[in-house]
């Protein structure tokens, strides 16, 4: 069985010995290991070469070095260590500053004998709760990071190429998430048409990413099953998925997922769109923006509707872009989204571009949401 290391200082010899001697008499603290110290200074010799102390039960009124001084340097090298303050004086002060340093009880001498033991216990098991805490995120942080590296993996495989159009997309997902709760897909329909597909989960982390999972899959499911995916346009795709949405997630309060979708004709030089919540298309020409406007409720709200589409005439250079929620919070926040496309609109680099300067402008802190940009340039044909 594991031993906790308790520490106990007190300059005062006479304590510290009666301390040893109680302590003994405790037969339910034998899982702990204790350690006597009658200055600070022993006790950081001592941490030089010992590490991960549960407890340390300390005197306040020393020379040299206070007990809450004690307990705050300490806190440096063992975050997690609990702590007792001795006293024989109601040192109110001491107690407040020593709260930060992971003070769990305030004992004045002379003390309890049964307080005193189960003080202990308690504080072991403060020490022992934020390991095994520290162990559960280090366990959350690795599945989510596998997470994250197959939702990559599977974005990867979705864009294509075509000597006419120039496909970008970049996304940036919360710090510490891993995994984004965006998704998108690029469909080749045949040598003319493709089919674009971009959603968003509502909000960061992991159960937005799952929502978003549940859709890639049915997304694939649907392709799967339909013989002919030329035949699916966007309002119909959107009809289908909104229907296996609901089925699934549905009967959960306010479960929904945001997403858009357009058909580019090359041939006809056209953009067929169907929307759900808040992303819609936008068309970037000559460094001028302009939205096209498709209407419908997000995925999951109602078990049937029909997702009406909206056609667009499309020219060459012209450059077609989706955005999700991320993006639209800053465009509302700070009205600079739509300025950065416009600066950048005609380079191969668009998109990290944008990126790169909404990143800049947050001074590189997280967003309030994930962000996925998608775009797609007509190049002029020679």
């Amino acid at each position: 069985m594991k031993k906790y290391k308790v520490i106990i200082v007190d300059d005062d010899k006479g304590v510290l010995h009666a301390l040893k001697r109680e302590i003994k008499s405790f037969s339910n603290l034998t899982h702990l290991d204790f350690y006597f110290f009658e200055t600070p200074q022993s006790v950081f010799d001592f941490l030089k070469y010992n590490k991960d102390i549960a407890l340390v039960i300390t005197d306040q009124r020393m020379p040299v070095m206070s007990g809450e001084q004690l307990l705050l340097k300490m806190r440096k090298s063992n975050p997690d260590c609990s702590a007792i303050l001795l006293s024989a004086y109601s040192d109110i002060d001491a107690i407040s500053k020593s709260v930060g340093a992971g003070l769990v009880s305030f004992l004045q001498k002379p003390w309890n004998s049964t307080y005193l033991m189960n003080e202990i216990i308690r504080g072991v098991d403060v020490f022992k709760m934020k390991q095994i805490m520290k162990q559960y995120i280090r366990d959350v942080n690795r599945e989510l990071r596998s997470c994250g590296k197959f939702q990559k993996s599977l974005m990867k495989k979705g864009l294509p190429k075509h000597e006419q159009l120039d496909f970008t997309v970049r996304s940036i997902c919360q710090p510490h998430q891993y995994s984004s709760s965006d998704i998108y897909k690029i469909i080749k329909i045949d040598r003319n048409r493709f089919l674009y597909f971009l959603a968003d989960g509502d909000g960061p982390g992991f159960k937005a990413a799952s929502k978003t999972f549940i859709l890639w899959t049915l997304l694939n499911e649907i392709l799967m099953e339909t013989d002919n995916p030329g035949t699916l346009s966007p309002g119909n795709l959107l009809k289908i998925l909104n229907s296996k949405i609901y089925q699934h997630i549905g009967h959960l309060n306010n479960e929904t997922v945001q997403c858009c979708a357009f058909m580019l004709d090359l041939e006809f030089m056209t953009i067929t769109s169907a929307g759900g919540g808040r992303i819609v298309p936008l068309i970037l020409r000559s460094a001028n923006v302009f939205s096209i406007e498709v209407s419908g409720p997000a995925l999951g709200i109602h078990e049937d509707f029909d997702y009406e589409e909206s056609m667009s005439g499309i020219l060459p250079d012209d450059r077609i872009v989706m955005y999700t929620d991320g993006l639209s919070d800053l465009q509302e926040q700070y009205g600079v989204v739509h300025r950065y496309m416009r600066e950048h609109c005609m380079k191969q680099s668009f998109t990290d571009d944008v990126m790169d300067a909404l990143k800049k402008l947050l001074n590189n802190k997280p967003a309030s949401d994930d962000m996925t940009l998608m775009a797609v340039q007509v190049k002029t044909t020679a």
